[in-house]
């Protein structure tokens, strides 16, 4: 072997993901190279196709970019694999390292100077598609920075101002004329917390991992957060499954029943339905039905910080709850009136959150 190539395929086989992920680097560096022989490249091929039932998505992306510079004799069957395992940006990197060993395959044909430059503008492509996933991961590091450092400042300034107000309504005393003013100013510091946490919670930036999952536990432990004041029935098989990433579930089922629970503080005798079946595709839905004031359009599209005038949330709790069934599970989500009074939130999980299925399912959905 050429000198370093026995370091790489070492390196490959790491059971730490931060060791693995550098020697995935060294790997596509190596393969992008000429230095190698057929036999080189083969080898650091078969140890990257090894790496493809990884659990990080981080993991799987960066084999598939690497795999685009491997032999394809090698790497279509560790490509394809990756397709079924991976997430929407796998399968995004997995259908680009395809493309490039299609293209590859009618380059070879060419002989001569045409070849050349078709070979040249092919690194040019590759370098800059690197260069964009490096920008665009930096772009997030430092999103994720600046989010957690405006997150700590402002957890700071409210909890300085909550204290210095509590300091006061200590000092005037119940008898004080300024005792309810200094309450109202007390009672805003709340809703500002929640703000912080949902808005925290929408930007964190979360890899889910798909297991099987007892239907019942997280709509229970959703129901136990949010301990609902009204009538509630639940209606949920004790066997009933569900592909998900159970801890996205619960805080989807929280942000909905709260969501509920908020609609029904005008309603007399508040009623909440929370229920699931699976149809014969293997699609799950939940579903969570209020006696509440209704959405003003249950059909509108979901946008951040958007809220009705009555709303005492932050705006976000949708928000997330679209993003963590639609774009990390890649299910559906709706709302629809009830024929009384009150909305129903439909959740819908595909049996396989890895394949994209929804073009088949839409019509029958109602989409």
């Amino acid at each position: 072997m050429t000198t370093g190539v026995p370091e790489i395929v070492e390196g490959l086989a790491s059971l730490r993901t931060f060791e693995l992920l550098a020697a995935i680097d060294r790997a596509s560096a190596a393969l992008r190279g000429r230095t190698l022989t057929p036999g080189d490249r083969e080898a650091i091929g078969k140890a990257l196709a090894a790496r493809v039932r990884h659990s990080s998505y981080d993991v799987l992306q960066a084999l598939a970019n690497a795999l685009a510079h491997a032999p394809y004799s090698v790497a279509r069957k560790a490509l394809d694999a990756l397709a079924r395992r991976g997430n929407a940006v796998v399968r995004e990197s997995v259908e680009r390292a395809r493309s490039l060993h299609r293209a590859r395959s009618h380059i070879d044909m060419l002989d001569g100077p045409e070849g050349d430059f078709l070979q040249r503008w092919i690194r040019e492509i590759n370098g800059s598609e690197e260069v964009r996933e490096k920008a665009f991961l930096a772009a997030s590091r430092h999103t994720e920075y600046l989010v957690n450092k405006a997150d700590h400042e402002l957890r700071r300034l409210v909890n300085r101002i909550s204290f210095e107000l509590g300091v006061l309504r200590e000092s005037v005393g119940d008898a004080s004329e300024f005792r309810p003013q200094v309450d109202l100013l007390l009672s805003f510091v709340a809703p500002v917390e929640r703000t912080l946490n949902d808005f925290r919670e929408f930007t964190k930036v979360v890899q889910p991992r798909f297991a099987p999952v007892e239907l019942r536990r997280p709509i229970e432990t959703a129901i136990a957060l949010v301990q609902p004041a009204a009538k509630l029935r639940v209606d949920v098989d004790a066997d009933l499954m569900v592909m998900a990433d159970e801890a996205l579930v619960v805080i989807a089922l929280r942000n909905v029943i709260q969501n509920a629970v908020n609609a029904m503080t005008d309603t007399a005798s508040p009623q909440l339905r929370i229920a699931a079946t699976q149809d014969r595709d293997g699609w799950v839905e939940i579903t969570v039905a209020d006696n509440g004031r209704g959405m003003p359009d249950p059909g509108a599209p979901i946008r951040p910080f958007s809220k009705g005038p009555e709303s005492k949330g932050s705006g976000l709790g949708l928000s997330n709850v679209q993003r963590i069934v639609e774009q990390q599970h890649h299910g559906h989500l709706r709302f629809t009136p009830r024929a009384t009074r009150g909305t129903t939130a439909h959740l819908h999980f595909p049996p396989n959150p890895y394949e994209e299925i929804h073009a088949h399912d839409s019509d029958r959905r109602g989409r």
